[in-house]
């Protein structure tokens, strides 16, 4: 997902028009950061459509660094991953970093290690 799909459009998501009309083996790809950036809170999403959440992407957000590294900005990674086991059905969880903080494979060790921290991984 981008921003896009989290403005109303006709008084409705078009997140919600999407996947509130289709089977529940239409599988989402949540995007964290895209989501907060778009406005909106992923985590009630994951409870809307339970089951579908089978892969999704672990991208950082802040209001204050922009190239914040994931486990470095605003995201609560522990109630993202925790809703992921219990109710996405979660398999793959898609580490996707696309700022210019660092060279492309320090930015996912340094991602990697933040998520170990906070023992995710």
């Amino acid at each position: 997902n981008h921003s896009v799909e989290f403005a109303a459009m006709d008084g409705e998501l078009p997140w919600d028009t999407f996947y509130g009309n289709t089977k529940k083996e239409v599988v989402m790809q949540l995007d964290v950061g895209n989501a907060i950036g778009g406005g909106v809170d992923p985590l009630p999403y994951l409870y809307k459509y339970p089951e579908r959440a089978i892969t999704v992407h672990v991208k950082e957000h802040s209001k204050s660094d922009p190239d914040a590294f994931v486990g470095e900005g605003d995201v609560n990674w522990k109630a993202f991953f925790a809703l992921c086991r219990a109710v996405g059905s979660t398999e793959w969880y898609i580490v996707e970093y696309e700022r210019r903080g660092a060279p492309p494979l320090e930015s996912v060790e340094r991602c990697l290690n933040n998520l170990r921290k906070l023992r995710l991984v």
